[in-house]
Formats: structure tokens, C-alpha cells, sequence
């Protein structure tokens, strides 16, 4: 899409608050635009990919950031959509079964914060880094792609796992820019397969007991 509209990638040398664009020479020397400074960098992929230009007198990388920041807020609002009647359903189940909602509704809303303060950091670093490596306007398409399918679902009455979502348009732009970490990947599929099973037995034998 970019390359449609003639937007080019760029790379910028960061140091510090500071942020110069630089290019690369035939023979892999790096030149500092600006003040015309020769470097030469061992791993040059590890450099910050920027988008160049300006649109309508804006910096195209600024609209870039703006429209990936909202798409983090709209893939927030997906999640809020889909997940909330799943803890209504959860409520509703306990009120069948006799149990205080309030007492019900501390106690999943005491379990949702437990786990989000042991292991939330740890499923965003592998989201955010594990999977592949994204500039930003590909973090921008994951989080378009992935908030539009869970907001499509919740309005279709169908409860999906956003995360499952996210990582699948992950692995998509993964397998496209051919940075995929399969090691990563190899590891939540398998996590994926085992927990359907783990969870239905889990579920079934605490049901039995309790009847």
C-alpha cells in the first residue's frame, strides 16, 4: 500500500532523544543526511526503520505513530466488546448455580488481576517481539487487522480469543517479511492444541464434583 502511494521506508541512526536519517553507500558504509558523517554499523537490521516524506504537510512517519496509537485503542475497545459477555455468561452461570453474583464477580475479578499481574508482561513481550520482528506500519496492519476481525465477531454474537487473533495476523506479516521466530511460534501452537482438551477435562471434572 505505501509503495502504491510512493511512501518510502527509511533508516535512522537513534541516539538518545536524537533521531537522524541516514543511507547506506554501495561498499555498506552508513551517511548521517544531515551533517554528511560517515558510519559503519555491524548489524544494520537492528536499525529503526522510518517512513519519509510528508503528506498534506505532515511528517508521514508522525501519521504513521498517530494511526498505530489508535489502532492499539480500537484493538482495546475489541477486546472490551468480546470479552465482557463472557464474564456475564460466567456470572449468569453462577447465579443458575445458586452462587452469590457478588461473591462470583469478586472472585473472577480477583483471578482476571492475579493473572494479569504474573504472566500479562510476558504474553505482550512475546506478542510484541517474539513472533517477528515489525516496523511500525506493520504493527499498525496487525492491530487494524486483528481489532477488525474481533469487532466483526462480537457484533456476530461469536466469542473469540483476541489474543489468538493477534497472533494469527501476526504470524501472517511474519511469513510475509520472512522474519518469522518458529521456535515461538511452534511453541504457542502447541499451546493453542493442549489447552482446548486441558481445559474441557478441567472443566467437566470440577462440573461432576460440584454436582
Amino acid at each position: 500500500m505505501r509503495q502504491y502511494f510512493g511512501i518510502d521506508a527509511g533508516t535512522c541512526l537513534c541516539i538518545g532523544e536524537s533521531r537522524d536519517p541516514v543511507r547506506q553507500t554501495p561498499n555498506g558504509a552508513w551517511i548521517v543526511e544531515r551533517t554528511g558523517l560517515a558510519l559503519t554499523l555491524d548489524q544494520a537490521e537492528n536499525c529503526r526503520d522510518v517512513y519519509t516524506g510528508e503528506a498534506l504537510g505532515v511528517s508521514v512517519q508522525s501519521i504513521v505513530d498517530r494511526l498505530h496509537q489508535g489502532s492499539a485503542f480500537s484493538l482495546g475497545f475489541a477486546r472490551g466488546l468480546n470479552d465482557t459477555p463472557k464474564v456475564l455468561a460466567l456470572l449468569v452461570t453462577a447465579g443458575w448455580s445458586g452462587f452469590d453474583p457478588r461473591l462470583s464477580l469478586g472472585v473472577i475479578a480477583g483471578a482476571m488481576a492475579l493473572g494479569g499481574y504474573l504472566r500479562a508482561r510476558r504474553v505482550a513481550e512475546t506478542l510484541a517481539h517474539g513472533i517477528t520482528k515489525l516496523t511500525h506500519g506493520q504493527g499498525l496492519l496487525a492491530n487494524s487487522i486483528a481489532s477488525g476481525l474481533v469487532i466483526a465477531a462480537s457484533l456476530l454474537g461469536s466469542p473469540v480469543s483476541t489474543t489468538h487473533v493477534s497472533t494469527g495476523a501476526l504470524f501472517g506479516i511474519g511469513l510475509w517479511n520472512e522474519g518469522t521466530d518458529w521456535s515461538t511460534v511452534t511453541g504457542i501452537v502447541a499451546a493453542w492444541i493442549g489447552t482446548l482438551p486441558v481445559a474441557a477435562a478441567t472443566a467437566a471434572a470440577v462440573a461432576y464434583s460440584l454436582g
